[in-house]
């Protein structure tokens, strides 16, 4: 019987609906095992329920999948055998659908600084989406049909090694919901391993399915999120100026 090389790790909250195709479209393999994180009772947050499956797992490296995700035939193998080459990289995402289309979703993205936040996620990008620090955050000049260094890869299907994955302590559980992907991956870049974007894999992830389910907390866990993502990396007083800039910016294109 083969060694399980793969723990797939699903945090549930209030989305039966999505959860039971998601698991039939992972399938069943000696290589891996899929552990589901249930935070209907205790919602311990996405970074937490991701942490709580960890200290479970068995295998050599993690994947932490949406729930509202389909994960297309293959996909699981041709990451794990990448990864089995490639020993500089730890952290791997696939390429994101939005659905059966196979729309591309934004899977990916380059490196976040405050300067960069106040250009590229605030109402400003919406009117010059063609500034220099949106193309580069946003890697606009690439078609994600190549496999590529990134700043960070989506939260929505991340798989890593986990002996890495240990060796940061998991996910930050400050953040209970958004970042926590965007941190984890600055953290790894600071270890001087990489993450790589990896189109040759494909999932489709009907966005926003999940994070619907907390209803009119998801702008509020955002919010504290990225203020604490810009606090821990860049210090109270920039992470406030962040603050400030992006929040003017979202009342005044409420206005227009």
């Amino acid at each position: 019987m083969a060694n399980i090389i793969l723990s797939v790790i699903v945090v549930k909250y209030k989305s039966e609906e999505y959860l039971d195709p998601c698991l039939k479209s992972l399938g069943e393999s000696p290589l891996w095992e899929i552990i589901v994180v249930d935070n209907d009772k205790n919602n311990i947050g996405y970074g937490g329920g991701c942490n709580l499956g960890a200290k479970k797992a068995k295998g050599k490296y993690l994947l932490f999948l949406n729930p509202d995700t389909g994960v297309l035939p293959g996909s699981l193998k041709k990451m794990i055998d990448f990864l089995e080459k490639n020993n500089e990289v730890a952290v791997l995402g696939p390429k994101l659908f939005n659905s059966q289309k196979m729309d591309l979703q934004v899977t990916c993205v380059g490196d976040l600084d405050p300067l960069t936040a106040i250009f590229s996620l605030s109402f400003f990008n919406k009117i010059f989406p063609d500034n220099q620090f949106s193309q580069k955050y946003f890697l606009s000049d690439w078609d994600r049909n190549s496999i590529k260094e990134v700043g960070a890869v989506s939260g929505a299907a991340l798989m890593i090694r986990k002996d890495i994955f240990k060796k940061i302590d998991g996910f930050d559980e400050d953040f209970f919901l958004y970042f926590e992907e965007i941190d984890l991956c600055r953290r790894i870049n600071m270890l001087g391993k990489k993450v790589v974007y990896y189109p040759e894999a494909g999932i489709i992830h009907f966005k926003g399915k999940s994070s619907q389910a907390t209803g009119n907390k998801t702008k509020k866990y955002f919010l504290a999120s990225r203020f604490n993502f810009f606090k821990k990396n860049y210090g109270f007083f920039q992470a406030l100026l962040v603050e400030g800039f992006l929040r003017t910016f979202e009342l005044f294109g409420k206005i227009l």
